[in-house]
């Protein structure tokens, strides 16, 4: 028998019908999911059973290996991980390049591959289209009193009139400002200060993976665990973290380092302490309130309390997570062509 009569039951909800499928044995349960997906238009991470058993694989496979008699069809029992289904959801028409999210003025910037820039409001726990720019090329932001980019020949843009206000002759993997001093990290190990006139006052051998500024130091950190600190009145240290660099984020005082050991390096007020997760290498971070950081690998976002070190939800999703980020309690993942909201109660 080539095909199979596939019985569809919700495990929570078995009163809601669905039409028995006539598919070949070779289906799988990836294609039971999209179709679930398709019929029900719900983004959850769905999880199927056959005979109270996960059904992962082909069908044919699972009617083998469980001697199954098939004659009147297979009963597949799904139930949807609401876990992993977004509170909200905004659909682009291309794929997410990077994501910038900033709590305090509840905007949401995020950059497709076709060069539209798109830009939200995020009001009444809903996420509203402000606005769309042309800005082709872009590969990360800063924001502050006002907003520049970086795109990938090496320009540094003010994306209010997409003036262009400098050019490095290198790939800028990091930038951040303080007034109009401009501060960039780039693929190949360059740190550079930018007063007026473009200066370089270090260079690492690796890529730099994040710039950060505050009251009269500016900080490089490299992918490799190095960091050079500049000081405005010419001073230098330099000094290891100890652990390759894959993600950063840091809020006030807190500096939250992704690692690929398993674990965050949180950082504040001069003391130092390496938390243990269930991620191994973290893609993107976003430190949100009251100690709550969320951790992102390729597909999963971890939030965990950093002072309990508790994993207080995951979240697996289907497309790549390009960036994650908060506003207020909602976290916010950009993956594949879309923007995802989850409200997160902690």
């Amino acid at each position: 028998m080539d095909t199979v009569l596939v019985r569809l039951i919700d495990r929570i909800r078995p009163e809601i019908e669905h039409d028995s499928l006539h598919v070949e044995r070779r289906f799988t349960a990836e294609d039971i999911k999209r179709y679930l997906k398709t019929v029900l238009g719900m983004e959850g991470k769905y999880r199927l059973y056959i005979a109270g058993i996960p059904f992962e694989g082909s069908i044919d496979s699972n009617i083998v290996a469980r001697e199954l008699e098939v004659e009147k069809g297979v009963t597949v029992e799904y139930e949807i991980d609401y876990q992993s289904t977004p509170d909200v959801c905004v659909d682009l028409d291309d794929t997410v390049m990077f994501l910038k999210v900033a709590d305090e003025n509840l905007k949401i910037w995020c950059c497709t591959y076709s060069g539209i820039l798109n830009i939200y409001s995020c009001i009444d726990k809903m996420i509203y289209q402000e606005a769309t720019v042309e800005c082709r090329g872009i590969r990360g932001m800063a924001v502050g009193d006002r907003l520049l980019a970086y795109d990938s020949e090496g320009k540094i843009i003010r994306i209010d009139d997409a003036n262009i206000l400098l050019e490095i002759a290198e790939d800028v993997t990091s930038m951040t400002f303080k007034g109009d001093v401009i501060f960039i990290g780039t693929y190949n190990g360059g740190c550079y200060v930018y007063d007026q006139e473009l200066k370089k006052v270090n260079e690492f051998k690796t890529k730099v993976v994040f710039v950060s500024v505050s009251e009269d130091t500016v900080e490089f950190v490299c992918i490799d665990g190095n960091t050079y600190e500049w000081h405005f009145n010419g001073e230098c240290k330099k000094y290891k973290l100890g652990y390759n660099v894959t993600a950063v984020d840091m809020k006030g005082n807190t500096k939250v380092i992704g690692t690929s050991s398993s674990g965050m390096l949180v950082m504040n007020n001069n003391q130092k302490s390496f938390i243990k997760t269930s991620i191994r290498l973290s893609t993107a971070l976003a430190i949100g309130t009251h100690d709550i950081v969320a951790q992102a690998s390729q597909y999963t976002v971890s939030i965990v309390n950093i002072g309990s070190g508790e994993e207080i939800r995951r979240i697996a999703v289907d497309k790549c997570i390009i960036g994650v980020g908060w506003v207020k309690n909602m976290l916010v993942i950009a993956c594949g062509s879309s923007i995802r909201g989850y409200f997160i109660n902690y």
